[in-house]
């Protein structure tokens, strides 16, 4: 499924699933492919909230950014990974800044989650300091 984007969630108390989950993504972000990660603190294997509304945000993303793929006579452009996306989140603390900042630079190689826009950076987690307060997705139809 090369070039096709991902998103995986977790919460950190299934630990097996946590530790599978974390290698399946930093081996596929290895490989070049787009995969955005969300840990869930204090959850175990069940489907919170806030991965439900990550996901919303996601598929919408996706299915704006790939609508040739419903078009049979179109090539899809599957090359996200190619994109700049405009934030990058910390999952230590599920803060996420805009790409070329200094908070942004210093988030460790391992805790680094790359967001596609601002709807999933807010449905992914909290602005940093400065940042304008998260829009609503979980409210947004879609």
């Amino acid at each position: 499924m090369r070039g096709v984007p991902g998103l995986v969630t977790c919460g950190d108390v299934d630990a097996a699933r946590f530790v599978i989950g974390r290698a399946f993504v930093a081996k596929a972000l290895r490989h070049g492919e787009s995969v955005i990660w969300k840990s869930f603190p204090n959850r175990p294997h069940d489907v919170p909230a806030g991965s439900l509304e990550l996901a919303r945000a996601f598929f919408a993303y996706c299915s704006s950014r790939f609508e040739s793929d419903l078009n049979p006579y179109k090539i899809p452009d599957r090359k996200m990974a190619e994109q700049p996306f405009p934030y990058v989140g910390d999952d230590a603390d599920g803060i996420y800044w805009p790409l070329g900042s200094p908070q942004a630079a210093a988030i460790l190689p391992e805790d680094r989650v790359v967001l596609p826009s601002k709807e999933v950076a807010d449905a992914w987690g909290k602005p940093g300091a400065g940042l304008p307060a998260a829009a609503n997705v979980a409210n947004k139809a879609l």
